[in-house]
């Protein structure tokens, strides 16, 4: 059994992040445009998407202000479909999420999932991760919460921000990657998990 939160996991989620990315090459090309590129593949019938963007002017202090209150600066951003609210719950020192999503295609049901924060934060290099692995026990405290939505799966959402450097090795910008797999579950027909998951590209 997966023990939420923990550091064992954290390593775990890492290492599947980079074993997707070692496979980006064999995945198809969604996007590359202006430093950015984003290969896709449904994997075992799970979307998987590899995003590398280099970001100009971006400066790596800024984001981890941003990912200090993930939930509430994504709340900004996300479209009316989507809800991040955080829950009190925190293991291991790492803070946790209720996700909602509404797919808005009609007949299908609102995916709820449970994700724990994981930042790791090296100084010229900043890593976020989201994941829902682990937290059978947090879902069944909280679940009243879930209005009888169909829990959904997010097994890696793996953010990495490195300094970008010029030829004379002044910091310009950042490196981004973004690595996920998520399972939506319940009774999708794969087409429409297929289609759900480039959208997120």
């Amino acid at each position: 059994m997966v023990e939420c939160a923990s550091d064992k996991l954290q390593n775990d989620l890492i290492a599947h992040a980079m074993s997707l990315e070692a496979k980006a090459d064999t995945m198809k090309v969604l996007v590359e445009e202006n430093g950015r590129k984003v290969h896709y593949q449904m994997i075992d019938n799970n979307p998987c998407l590899v995003h590398h963007y280099t970001c100009m002017d971006l400066d790596i202090e800024d984001v981890k202000k941003f990912f200090a209150d993930f939930a509430g600066n994504m709340m900004k951003i996300l479209p009316d479909n989507a809800k991040y609210t955080m829950i009190d719950d925190v293991v291991n020192g790492k803070k946790m999420a209720l996700h909602r999503m509404t797919p808005g295609v009609p007949l299908v049901a609102t995916r709820s999932m449970i994700c724990t924060y994981f930042p790791i934060d090296n100084g010229e290099e900043f890593t976020f991760i989201v994941s829902s692995q682990g937290n059978e026990e947090i879902l069944a405290k909280h679940a009243k919460l879930l209005e009888g939505d169909v829990t959904a799966t997010v097994l890696v959402n793996y953010y990495n921000f490195k300094n970008h450097v010029d030829s004379a090795g002044e910091v310009i910008g950042c490196k981004c990657t973004q690595i996920s797999e998520s399972n939506p579950n319940g009774s999708l027909p794969n087409m429409l998990i297929d289609k759900l998951g480039k959208a997120q590209s």
